[in-house]
């Protein structure tokens, strides 16, 4: 399994984050917009900024819901390729890096070792396999 793949995990819950904060925004701006209720209907050149944020938000609901999906695929693929490590160690790194998503610095003060350490033993763990 190269790098790229064992980092997805991470790369997906950081778009559902990210996701996450545009809804916050886009509920944000749907507060601070008030509609002109003059009882007339509206004319067919008006927006509706409110519905547009809400398909927004509802658009954006969807892609965290498709992520999240990915995700439990992704940390399925994971498991089993740690599960397949012979060495502990290399187990404990793998889990806490890449399923786990801790910086290298996390990792290192995790397993009582020192960041150059457990990237090497990932990185040669991937170089071999």
């Amino acid at each position: 399994m190269t790098l790229k793949k064992l980092s997805q995990l991470y790369h997906l819950k950081q778009e559902i984050k990210m996701y996450e904060q545009l809804i916050q925004k886009l509920q944000s701006d749907a507060e601070g917009t008030t509609q002109n209720l003059t009882g007339m209907p509206p004319s067919g050149n008006v927006s509706d900024k409110v519905g547009q944020i809400a398909t927004d938000i509802a658009d954006y609901k969807a892609l965290i819901e498709y992520d999240k999906q990915k995700c439990k695929e992704e940390y399925r693929k994971l498991h089993e390729y740690i599960q397949s490590i012979d060495d502990s160690l290399t187990r404990q790194i793998f889990t806490l890096r890449f399923v786990e998503c801790k910086s290298w610095f996390e990792v290192a003060d995790s397993i009582g070792s020192s960041e150059y350490a457990v990237k090497q033993i990932c990185y040669r763990y991937i170089k071999k396999h």
